[in-house]
C-alpha cells in the first residue's frame, strides 16, 4: 500500500527525490524506535516497536533537515484538549487530542509545528499515551523548538480500528484538501499559528 502511495505521488508529478520510502520486512505494523516498545516485527498493541531505528527522527530530519540531537526525556507539556470546536459531525474525530509544547516554546513565538498522525488501533482510546509519549517525536521536539500536534480519530462501526480516513468513510471528499479530517486538523493548526501564548491559553481552556 505504501509503495502504491509512492507511485501515486510520482505519477501526480511530485519529483522522485522529494519522496522518501524506507521498507523493512521485519518491522510489522508499528512505529519504530531505537529502544522502546515491543519486540521488532510484532504487530500488536500498542504498535510501538524496538527495531533499533528512530523512525520519528528520520521523518523529522527528512522534512526539516539537520536537527539537534533529541532529548533523553521530553521536559515540555503534553496538553490534552477538546477537539470538538475543530470537528464537524461525521468526521470521525475523538473528543480529545493532544499537543506537545516544549519548554522552549512556552510563551514564545517562532517554533515550528509538526502534525503526527497515529496509526490504526493506535489512538489514545486504545493505547493511552503510548504512541504520543514513546514514538520519539516529543524528544526531538524538545531540542529543536517544534510543537507536535497529535490529533485523534475514534473507532466506529464504519471505522472499527480507528484509522485515519484513507478509504472514504467520512465521505467522497476524503482525498481532497477539503476532506473533513484535513479541514479539522487545519483549524487546529490555525489556532496554534495565532501565537504560542494565545494558542496555549485557548488549548488550556479547551482542556479545562
Amino acid at each position: 500500500m505504501v509503495e502504491a502511495a509512492k507511485r501515486f505521488y510520482i505519477d501526480a508529478g511530485v519529483p522522485q527525490e522529494n519522496v522518501a520510502l524506507m521498507t523493512r520486512d521485519d518491522a510489522g505494523h508499528s512505529i519504530l524506535t531505537n529502544d522502546t516498545g515491543n519486540a521488532c516485527g510484532l504487530s500488536a498493541t500498542p504498535f510501538v516497536s524496538d527495531c533499533d531505528y528512530d523512525q520519528s527522527g528520520a521523518i523529522l530530519q527528512w522534512i526539516y533537515g539537520e536537527l539537534n540531537a533529541p532529548a533523553q526525556r521530553p521536559k515540555g507539556r503534553f496538553l490534552i484538549f477538546d477537539q470538538s470546536p475543530y470537528a464537524e459531525t461525521g468526521n470521525g474525530l475523538s473528543s480529545e487530542a493532544v499537543v506537545y509544547i516544549p519548554a522552549a516554546c512556552t510563551g514564545q513565538n517562532g517554533c515550528r509545528l509538526h502534525i503526527a498522525l497515529h496509526g490504526c488501533e493506535q489512538n489514545r482510546d486504545q493505547v493511552g499515551m503510548t504512541f504520543i509519549e514513546d514514538s520519539g517525536f516529543a524528544r526531538w521536539a524538545d531540542t529543536n523548538r517544534i510543537v507536535i500536534l497529535f490529533p485523534q480519530v475514534e473507532a466506529s462501526v464504519l471505522n472499527p480500528k480507528a484509522c485515519w480516513d484513507w478509504w472514504g468513510y467520512t465521505g467522497k471528499d476524503f482525498l481532497t484538501k477539503g476532506a473533513p479530517q484535513i479541514a479539522a486538523i487545519w483549524r487546529m493548526v490555525e489556532q496554534l499559528a495565532r501565537g504560542n501564548k494565545a494558542a496555549k491559553a485557548a488549548f488550556a481552556a479547551a482542556a479545562a
